[in-house]
């Protein structure tokens, strides 16, 4: 799996929540809008876990390939002179570098994405507290208002104060992800809108949206 595409699950997680929590809260349903920012967090958890799985078997495949290049050449080694032994050894050093390196890189894409989540994660949890605090303050005027229409005897009911729609969870950290509009394999998100940057199988060029 690309990077691109770990991370576009993230992308995707956050657009819906962010979508649907302020649709409730625009119907004036803050417990419902932190219901969704919950699940979301939920969601984007749950991602990290399945994140954490694949590493785990990254890891088991590549320590597999090194046992096996570790036991290279040891049998043959036994009937050979020291030069060829000494060739032998320097090829098996070789092949071991090779696969650290290639399991670094492998990874590195699936950590990064796991930052990511942390990320996204944190923003949500951020949004969840400002969607608690506007249901408290909303809760906070309604019982100010009762009190003091009881105090005075108003015969007229006082209107409660219209919701405030929370801030949506902030948008996932700038990076390449698929283009949404089709056209291209991979389009920059610049952490707050598309841009025109797209790629085509590593090529960097320009598309207005």
């Amino acid at each position: 799996m690309g990077k691109n595409d770990l991370n576009k699950r993230i992308l995707d997680i956050a657009a819906i929540t962010e979508k649907e929590a302020q649709r409730a809260a625009d119907a004036g349903d803050l417990a419902e809008a932190k219901r969704v920012i919950s699940n979301g967090i939920r969601d984007l958890r749950d991602y990290k876990r399945e994140l954490t799985e694949a590493e785990r078997s990254i890891r088991e495949q590549f320590q597999d390939a090194k046992l096996k290049n570790r036991a290279s050449g040891q049998t043959v080694g036994m009937f050979v002179g020291s030069k060829t032994r000494a060739a032998i050894a320097r090829g098996r050093a070789a092949e071991g570098r090779r696969l650290s390196s290639n399991q670094a890189a492998v990874l590195q894409p699936y950590a990064r994405a796991k930052a990511n989540v942390d990320r996204a994660i944190a923003a949500m949890d951020r949004a969840k507290a400002d969607v608690t605090n506007e249901a408290a303050r909303m809760r906070e005027g309604k019982s100010s208002s009762a009190t003091s229409a009881t105090s005075a005897q108003a015969t007229v009911t006082q209107a409660p104060a219209a919701p405030t729609a929370p801030p949506p969870p902030p948008p996932v950290p700038a990076q390449w992800a698929t283009d949404p509009h089709g056209r291209h394999q991979h389009r920059w998100w610049d952490g707050t809108r598309w841009t025109e940057h797209v790629s085509n199988d590593g090529v960097v060029s320009s598309d207005p949206v």
